[in-house]
């Protein structure tokens, strides 16, 4: 089953039907039933169109994506509805799914099997485990960030480029990767100026330290990192030129993916924007 793309001139709605929409958004925003994170009828007509992009309806929209930073995500549920929906013959199994290991076994039509693993020394390499929610419920965040690997490697035609899910762009979630906390800094309009402005109003006071130390090609933990990543992609000859890419950057998974994909033509990640 091919993903049913929308004709380009009917992505963005008719002037009648955006009124209808926004008017929508406000009493949706007012009902209380929609996220919390969603606080604008802005922020829920910018959701509800990217849905219209990918073939999501609007409350599911509402429900399952998240804009972390002005960057669209994914819930791992939505990610997990996408592939099913549109390669229904997908098999998909789980070998492991524990509080220290997720392991999912896929097998899309038309491919051979391939096997995902994310575990609690990939979380701690991540850097992660600052995160509240990794204590709390290690087994639901194995499987997200498992499956959100999975969906972007194998299967980026369903999630069409909405390729994170919103713990791995920083925000805080809960058992059900429901946004409950998103970083301070914050980007939105200005109704007057049009202009992209800056809204640290609900920032916390909190040290001026990254999230992520630098890639330090000394560090034995870093390269530890990097092989084990390229041990799981079955390319350990790549370990040089990833070293070299990663020299200074932010010591992430998320940018170790996104520098892999960079170097090697044969990768089907999409690297993302930073």
């Amino acid at each position: 089953m091919s993903v049913e793309m929308i004709p380009f001139e009917q992505m963005l709605p008719a002037a009648n039907n955006w009124q209808v929409m926004k008017q929508q958004a406000a009493e949706l925003i007012k009902s209380g039933f929609l996220p919390s994170s969603i606080k604008s009828v802005e922020q829920a007509v910018a959701i509800i169109l990217k849905g219209r992009e990918i073939g999501v309806p609007p409350m599911q929209a509402l429900s399952h994506i998240h804009v972390i930073n002005g960057k669209p995500t994914l819930s791992a549920e939505l990610m997990l509805a996408q592939i099913l929906k549109y390669h229904p013959r997908t098999k998909i199994s789980y070998p492991e799914r524990s509080g220290e290991r997720c392991t999912i076994k896929v097998q899309r039509e038309g491919s051979e099997p391939s096997t995902f693993t994310f575990s609690m020394a990939d979380a701690q390499s991540a850097g992660v485990m600052n995160n509240p929610t990794w204590k709390k419920y290690p087994r639901a965040m194995l499987h997200a960030r498992c499956v959100s690997e999975m969906a972007r490697s194998l299967f980026p035609d369903a999630i069409a480029g909405v390729s994170y899910c919103p713990e791995e762009m920083g925000a805080t979630v809960d058992e059900n990767g429901e946004v409950i906390d998103v970083p301070a800094t914050e980007k939105k309009l200005d109704d007057k100026t049009d202009k992209i402005i800056v809204d640290t109003s609900k920032a916390e006071a909190k040290p001026n330290t990254p999230a992520h130390p630098a890639f330090d090609k000394q560090n034995p933990q870093h390269l530890k990192t990097l092989m084990n990543f390229l041990e799981k992609k079955n390319n350990p000859g790549m370990m040089k030129p990833l070293v070299d890419r990663m020299e200074g950057k932010l010591a992430s998974m998320a940018v170790v993916e996104a520098e892999y994909a960079a170097i090697n033509p044969d990768s089907p990640d999409k690297e993302p924007e930073l």
